[in-house]
């Protein structure tokens, strides 16, 4: 695929805006190294705060036991959205910015980093936060006051955790082999680091060797853990997700849209946004079904290999 010559025309420059935004809240004040701390409380149905709308969208997965209900990492808090009822409301009591968020493939375990809320205690920024309850509570296992990651993965039997984020005096890649009690910087060759270049992490659910990397230079490949990278395709990329060893789905925003790549095959779903763009993938069903949330606030979804897309919720606005 060719990228155009005048990649950064004002959608894209939208979105790099929104991103160096949601990166500037990165204060470094010193915090505990592997402190447990655990934040949020489990909270009945019935008391549930409802939401009305939502904005800055840092994550997006699905229940693995309910395909009807989706969870929404923002900047205010975690929020599931049931598309069924129609009814959306916070998990757990905690209200912080959830950076980096993601669910540990086939499981109950979601992985984020952030912020703290306002009032909060904790130190800024959070460092890596675990949950084994799909959010209800947090606890946090390492670089607490340390590091902002801005994207997280890991393989299915957790052996393996891939983290992008800064320590205040550089961006890095990240790895851990011990579900995220003690990480160590990945000394990467090839792959773009800046904040403002690198847009998603996805790691091969069974195979921690092979990775992808989403950047404004290209979409990205390793299959030495992280060490070595190889520029699979030319473009502005904005979001991925790695099926398998050889399937990856990605947004290319200069004027391609969402595809999925599968050994040397590319498939197109029918979806280029113009001047918005794609910012997180879930895929499942082996691929018919694909729901994608955007940097402007919709959440879109096919379950036909995009023969026909349906706007699940429309510029942060959930159903009234």
């Amino acid at each position: 695929m060719k990228t155009k010559k005048m990649l950064l025309a004002l959608g894209l420059a939208s979105i790099v805006a929104i991103i160096s935004a949601c990166g500037s809240n990165s204060d470094t004040s010193e915090g505990s190294k592997n402190n447990l701390v655990i934040v949020g409380e489990t909270v009945e149905i019935e008391n549930r705060e409802q939401v009305a709308s939502f904005s800055h969208i840092h994550g997006l997965s699905k229940h693995p036991d309910d395909s009807n209900k989706l969870l929404l990492a923002s900047h205010y808090g975690l929020i599931e959205y049931n598309k069924e009822s129609n009814l959306a409301h916070f998990v757990g009591s905690e209200r912080f910015d959830l950076m980096g968020y993601s669910r540990v493939p086939g499981s109950n375990i979601l992985m984020t980093s952030g912020h703290p809320g306002e009032g909060s205690k904790l130190p800024n920024p959070l460092g890596f936060l675990w949950s084994n309850d799909f959010g209800q509570t947090w606890e946090v296992r390492a670089l607490h006051g340390m590091v902002d990651f801005h994207g997280l993965t890991a393989t299915s039997d957790q052996s393996k955790l891939l983290g992008y984020g800064s320590d205040g005096k550089r961006d890095a890649l990240f790895k851990s082999y011990d579900q995220g009690f003690t990480w160590e910087v990945i000394k990467s060759v090839g792959l773009p680091l800046s904040h403002d270049e690198f847009l998603d992490l996805s790691i091969a659910p069974n195979n921690g060797d092979i990775a992808y990397a989403a950047t404004s230079k290209g979409l990205f490949y390793t299959n030495d853990g992280g060490v070595n990278w190889v520029k699979k395709l030319d473009g502005y990329f904005t979001a991925l997700y790695v099926v398998g060893e050889d399937e990856v789905v990605f947004y290319e925003a200069s004027e391609n849209g969402l595809f999925r790549l599968k050994g040397e095959e590319t498939i197109s779903y029918n979806l280029y946004l113009g001047r918005d763009a794609v910012n997180y993938i879930v895929v499942e069903n082996d691929s018919t079904t694909v729901t994608v949330s955007t940097f402007q606030n919709n959440i879109l979804e096919t379950t036909n290999h995009g023969e026909a897309w349906e706007t699940l919720l429309a510029e942060g606005n959930f159903p009234q």
